[in-house]
């Protein structure tokens, strides 16, 4: 297949009702097609409504465009103050796994000022995530906060020192009750789509 007619089918594929067809496409859009097209078609799935779609087409993004980070970085950053409490939480997210240390302080003043819990308690451990605090994280999973626990090890998991990994992988087998062990193995699952995004 040439390259227009691949260009052509991923387009028509990164649209498709299938979650785990645009996967797919995220994945392949940089092997079978030139940097703009590639680009293109994974601009089309950076919004997508489905998580993992979105980090994979992230993670291509700036791996393709490095002029791609900051667009997506300024987009994150005017999510974080609007009132869509759920969107600002993702944006805080994807600003962590892009590690944009200047958003920190934006992070801290959510963490202390909202009025939104799940805003407050997400933008607080970001901030832990993005000063690399791995011993706040550990300690307050060890004091098994059980409310809290899937935040602490979402914030482990971005982190994804070799310490917080094998913190989270203990917990899956020895945390003190069924759901906590279930928590943890859930993240275990979600590793590759939380990682670090290395920015060029």
């Amino acid at each position: 297949m040439d390259r227009y007619a691949a260009a052509s089918l991923l387009r028509e594929l990164a649209s498709s009702d299938d979650v785990a067809v645009r996967g797919w496409v995220t994945g392949v859009a940089a092997l079978e097609l030139d940097r703009v097209a590639a680009v293109a078609v994974l601009e089309s799935l950076a919004g997508d409504e489905d998580a993992d779609v979105r980090s994979e087409a992230l993670r291509e993004l700036v791996s393709l465009d490095p002029s791609w980070s900051t667009r997506a970085v300024a987009g994150y950053r005017a999510e974080m103050r609007r009132s869509d409490v759920l969107a600002a939480v993702n944006a805080i997210w994807r600003l962590v796994q892009l590690r944009e240390h200047p958003a920190l302080g934006e992070i801290e003043e959510l963490a202390r000022s909202s009025d939104q819990p799940l805003l407050r308690n997400n933008a607080s451990v970001a901030a832990l995530v993005l000063r690399g605090d791995e011993s706040a994280l550990l300690a307050a999973l060890e004091r098994h906060e059980h409310r809290r626990t899937a935040l602490w090890l979402r914030g482990l998991a971005y982190l994804a020192t070799p310490g917080a990994i094998r913190t989270i992988e203990r917990y899956a087998q020895d945390a003190p009750d069924k759901e906590c062990r279930r928590r943890a193995q859930d993240i275990l699952r979600k590793l590759a789509q939380v990682r670090p995004i290395t920015r060029k």
